[in-house]
């Protein structure tokens, strides 16, 4: 969410919720407590917790990495077959190669 001001909303997935309170909550600690007051564990493990969780929504987010057909594999990702590759496969050409997109049934096969 792009934040332009103090009363911009800011919107996050609710699985989010806990861990952002939490590790606010610990954040703010320090400012908040008489000096000498010791963190509550319990408080230290729902942040470290709600940590985790943000982090797992925010890689589920993440999608495949497609390379272009231009761009060189490098040195040390050729592949151990005889064919050597230098770019990567354009991966439009991989799905165009089948059937309208499709894995189709062999002309012959016999169906069970």
């Amino acid at each position: 969410t792009a934040v332009t001001s103090l009363g911009s909303p800011i919107t996050v997935s609710d699985g989010a919720l806990d861990g952002i309170v939490k590790n606010l909550a610990l954040s703010l600690f320090p400012q908040y407590s008489a000096p000498g007051t010791a963190i509550n564990p319990l408080l230290v493990q729902q942040a470290r917790e709600g940590l985790d969780v943000m982090r797992m929504l925010a890689i589920e987010s993440i999608g495949p990495s497609f390379y272009p057909s231009s761009l060189p594999v490098g040195s040390g990702n050729e592949s151990d077959s005889s064919i050597s590759d230098k770019f990567y496969t354009d991966p439009s050409e991989e799905v165009l190669g089948e059937s309208g997109g499709f894995i189709s049934i062999e002309s012959g096969t016999e169906l069970p």
